[in-house]
């Protein structure tokens, strides 16, 4: 079966029609479902019929008289090519993609602001080590354990939705034994490098002990931090809930301050590209998997304006964690974000009793 027969054998022109409007991209539709406001011309009383021929799925404008089927309202209410409509509509008919317009919630003051790209600012010092340097020192360790993730640590990723091929993307690794990676990194590099990097402590003790876990953070091609979850063996069982003592994440070169996971994708983005921000690396990961532009923080505590200025010019949605401190950073990074740049984010809004984008993920797609 075609394309385009999947998508009509899947979807009907009113299914396409809600997510739409939800996304914000159809205006005015009627209670009934029936109408709209025609996006092919300046209309202001819905206009647009639906259910012209209802057995076709074809629809008709009064105003304009423009027709056609779902995949011309998509293609006309997006404005983008039928190719592309096809491929996103086809997705969704489908499941294999996290399909999120319908999920946000849309507040936008208007046209983004013409503005030109700045020229990149030079890397700073991580925690006053050269970014060459914190790039060897983690290779290092990473080469040490093989760049590989041992069938336990790859066993958990699966289970929170990430793919063989988005692991190898995204140059997950593990601690196969963190006592010899301890002793790997004394041997080959000075202890003051390693405890600028706070891969040490003051008490020389190894950081990352319980966060065998190691998800790289690259800045212009060096790998300049990484973030350890927290994950112990307990006989041949393995524990991934941390004691409410210690952190579930780990990070080298500080708490997250000045990083920006995957933001390496930004230099090639087009101005205007929706692009989605989130709470941490794993729910960029999925949205990455899944065909979507995303960043993340590492922590809603680390939004400094140096790494808000980095998104100007792109079609930002904040996909944080729904939760009551989710919820509240991502108002204010939206509101920050306007006054920075002068542009407004969305907000995505994903269903009551759903934690994060991951756990969507997982419950509405992986499922399937």
């Amino acid at each position: 079966m075609s394309e385009i027969k999947e998508i009509k054998a899947r979807l009907t022109i009113s299914e396409v029609a809600k997510i739409l409007a939800k996304a914000g991209y159809l205006k005015g539709l009627t209670r009934d479902g029936r109408k709209v406001r025609c996006p092919f011309h300046e209309d202001k009383k819905a206009s647009l019929d639906l259910k012209w021929k209802v057995r076709e799925g074809k629809f008709k404008c009064y105003g304009c008289n423009k027709r056609g089927d779902l995949i011309d309202l998509w293609e006309g209410a997006k404005g983008i090519d039928r190719k592309q409509a096809v491929n996103e509509l086809y997705k969704i008919a489908t499941g294999q993609s996290i399909f999120l317009d319908q999920l946000i919630e849309i507040k936008k003051t208007g046209r983004l602001p013409e503005y030109s790209r700045p020229e990149p600012e030079p890397e700073p010092k991580p925690w006053g080590v050269e970014p060459e340097l914190a790039d060897k020192v983690f290779r290092s360790l990473a080469e040490f354990n093989g760049w590989t993730v041992e069938g336990a640590v790859r066993d958990y990723l699966h289970r929170r939705g990430l793919t063989d091929e988005t692991i190898e993307r995204f140059k997950i690794f593990s601690l196969h034994d963190t006592g010899e990676s301890r002793k790997f990194l004394t041997k080959n590099f000075d202890l003051e490098t390693l405890k600028a990097l706070l891969l040490f402590d003051s008490k020389n003790r190894f950081l990352f002990y319980q966060h065998r876990l190691i998800i790289p953070i690259f800045e212009n091609g060096l790998l300049t931090a990484i973030q350890g979850r927290y994950f112990i063996y307990q006989g041949a069982l393995y524990n991934t809930n941390p004691p409410a003592s210690v952190g579930k994440y780990n990070n080298g070169t500080g708490s997250g301050a000045g990083k920006l996971f995957n933001g390496d994708i930004l230099k090639d983005l087009k101005p205007g590209s929706r692009l989605y921000l989130c709470e941490g690396a794993f729910d960029s990961m999925i949205l990455s998997q899944e065909g979507h532009n995303a960043v993340a923080f590492l922590g809603v505590n680390h939004k400094e304006e140096s790494l808000l200025a980095r998104l100007k010019g792109f079609e930002v949605v904040i996909a944080f964690d729904n939760d009551e401190a989710g919820q509240k950073a991502a108002i204010e990074i939206r509101e920050e974000l306007f006054k920075l740049t002068g542009q407004e984010p969305a907000i995505l809004k994903l269903p009551d009793g759903i934690k994060d984008v991951n756990e969507y993920y997982i419950k509405r797609y992986k499922s399937k």
